[in-house]
């Protein structure tokens, strides 16, 4: 059997490394509630409820998945027709708005640090 050579040191970069924006509790915490449709609107739902991320330009990038603090609970149904139809179209058709859900969640997460987040980054609409 050959012996590996051993691992090369390497020295950091000095670049400043993000900040976590993934916390598996808080995304179990919005997926253990009803789907935000059937929540609001009494709308049916089909399948599992998942945590749905909302992206826009601000809070994501290529490759980069938005803080858990942009998440959701909707269905398999209404997670797909959301992908079809796209955030503004959903939206209108059902009546929500589903960033103001995802700030009640975020604002009530079982995580502090989620919660740290969504007071820094909504503290005008909460005040």
């Amino acid at each position: 059997m050959t012996k590996l050579p051993a691992k090369r040191k390497r020295e950091r970069s000095g670049i400043e490394r993000a900040p976590r924006r993934d916390w598996r509790r808080h995304r179990r915490f919005v997926a253990g509630h009803d789907c935000a449709v059937t929540a609001t609107t009494k709308g049916a739902c089909s399948g599992q409820v998942r945590a749905h991320h909302m992206r826009s330009a601000a809070n994501a990038g290529t490759g980069l998945k938005p803080h858990d603090a942009y998440i959701v609970p909707l269905c398999d149904g209404h997670h797909h027709q959301f992908h079809v139809a796209g955030a503004d179209t959903f939206a209108k058709a059902w009546r929500i708005d589903l960033w103001a859900v995802a700030r009640e969640f975020a604002l009530h997460s079982p995580v502090p640090e989620v919660k740290a987040f969504a007071r820094e980054h909504w503290s005008e609409e909460t005040e």
